[in-house]
């Protein structure tokens, strides 16, 4: 059923377990308020074109896709504010160029998104191929900033200062969106209890799907929340303790559930387990705790392999850790525990020595006006 309503166009609608998901193509003010004000969040498929198809933004893309294949795009975006967003990319995406052509022509402003909203873009989540030199010159920026790009100048600043992988990047993540976020309610029980060595912590509803929270789980319950979506999550703590959870649910909502049981080390764990994501917080501010969570969590017990690759993001753009992060990105757990705090210090004092001089030269000679 298709139908013209004031310039925008009721796309579809589906039914997921008793819950009406509708799609809107190049929405009214009044369908995007109602998509906003049903979970305080919007989804997106944007087109070259202009179209826009939104929806409930607690419904992921990857869902809508599956109902409705024809609207897929390779500009996904989804705002849980009205001033900050956040954009996938996929491989199809390889320049600059293509994200302001859709960022031109899709009015923002319809979807209930500022042109002055800060825009984050995601190059992992769809294996966005495009290259690193332009990934780092379009993050931290607004969309009206991505806009105003000279493409040229671009060009020229990449060949007298390429990207340096020693010295970079620095990535400032807003929020643990990677995957996105479902809807889920606290099941209202305090049931604890023990099963062999794990401890079942709690559970939670999310559409109908009974979700369970593991302290430190056995090899049974890591395979089954491995099997249910191809990833897992987990809060590390330094005395050991390990609380995993289906993969789907984010760390963020979790926190906010069960505050006692949060932790500023906060793992992802994908499907082929040689790979994990560990978010930071402002909570930790060198290397040696880094590797002291590392020591004693054993990784393999959430289902992972014993020495998996192992990449850092931090929750925020301040704090002490920040300085250190290009010492442990694209590397093994291994390689991080041998890491030595002093020498760290030290290679960074001499960069810092290095940048000085670079930014103040010797002294010029000047003569004096009469």
């Amino acid at each position: 059923m298709k139908h013209l309503i004031k310039k925008s166009e009721f796309y579809d609608a589906y039914v997921d377990k008793k819950d009406y998901i509708e799609v809107f193509k190049n929405p009214t003010s009044k369908e995007a308020d109602e998509v906003w004000n049903k979970n305080d969040a919007i989804r997106a498929f944007l087109h070259p074109n202009g179209d826009m198809y939104c929806w409930d933004g607690e419904v992921l893309h990857g869902e809508v896709e599956r109902q409705f294949p024809n609207i897929a795009s390779d500009y996904r975006i989804s705002a849980y504010e009205s001033d900050f967003m956040l954009m996938y990319l996929t491989s199809k995406v390889t320049s600059i160029k293509q994200i302001q052509d859709v960022l031109k022509n899709c009015d923002m402003s319809k979807l209930k998104i500022s042109n002055n909203a800060q825009i984050e873009f995601d190059t992992d989540y769809y294996d966005c191929v495009m290259d690193l030199e332009y990934v780092m010159r379009i993050q931290d920026k607004k969309i009206s900033d991505i806009l105003a790009l000279d493409l040229e100048q671009i060009e020229k600043e990449i060949q007298e200062h390429p990207y340096d992988p020693k010295n970079g990047p620095q990535y400032d993540w807003k929020s643990d969106e990677w995957p996105d976020e479902p809807v889920f309610t606290k099941i209202n029980t305090k049931k604890k209890f023990l099963l062999k060595k794990a401890e079942f912590y709690d559970a939670f509803n999310i559409n109908d799907d009974y979700i369970e929270i593991f302290k430190n789980p056995t090899n049974k319950e890591v395979d089954e929340i491995w099997n249910k979506h191809g990833y897992i999550r987990a809060f590390l703590h330094p005395n050991g303790d390990m609380y995993c959870w289906d993969g789907e649910v984010i760390h963020d909502k979790v926190n906010k559930k069960f505050s006692e049981i949060s932790s500023p080390y906060r793992l992802v764990g994908i499907e082929d387990r040689d790979f994990v994501m560990i978010h930071i917080t402002n909570e930790v501010s060198n290397v040696e705790q880094i590797q002291a969570v590392l020591k004693v969590c054993d990784l393999s017990k959430l289902g992972l392999n014993s020495d998996p690759q192992i990449e850092f993001n931090y929750y925020s753009s301040q704090g002490s850790i920040l300085k250190y992060l290009r010492f442990l990105q694209d590397k093994r757990v291994s390689d991080i525990l041998a890491l030595n705090q002093e020498e760290l210090d030290k290679e960074l004092e001499e960069i810092e020595k290095q940048q000085q001089q670079q930014q103040w030269p010797d002294e010029p000679v000047f003569v004096k006006i009469k």
